[in-house]
């Protein structure tokens, strides 16, 4: 590696494995699984309002998933559709660094426990609101 470079997660940081399980648990719809890969409580919010995130429970969260998963996908079509292409993240798959990564709307975080789905990023809120007519979020 060049001195300086910033370190990129690879294999070794796990999340390739992670997004395998994510990505079936979606497609499979189980949130059992889905709570499972989940830190919880999941936070959910927009970026221009970072200090007033709602939060999901466990209990709600198999209905706010499922809802969610039907929304518009930043990238096109649903949340679902944009999981079902992803089956080795790329596009605006990022890493911020070895602990976090976002794919979509999708912010998954890494501890000891390993990788977690830690966050719903719905980006900006007028573009939100206009892309979902009230539907979602």
């Amino acid at each position: 590696m060049v001195a300086g470079a910033s370190a990129k997660p690879g294999p070794a940081d796990g999340f390739e494995a992670f997004w395998t399980q994510f990505r079936l648990a979606v497609l499979q719809q189980d949130m059992g699984k889905l709570q499972g890969l989940t830190r919880f409580p999941l936070q959910v919010g927009f970026e221009a309002d970072q200090e007033h995130f709602k939060t999901i429970s466990r209990s709600a969260f198999p209905t706010y998933m499922k809802m969610e998963l039907t929304c518009q996908s930043p990238e096109a079509g649903s949340n679902l559709d944009m999981i079902r292409s992803k089956v080795q993240p790329t596009g605006r798959f990022d890493f911020h660094d070895a602990h976090r990564a976002t794919i979509g709307t999708f912010s998954f975080s890494k501890d000891n426990g390993g990788w977690r789905l830690t966050l719903l990023n719905l980006g900006d809120i007028g573009e939100y609101r206009s892309l979902m007519k009230g539907r979602c979020s």
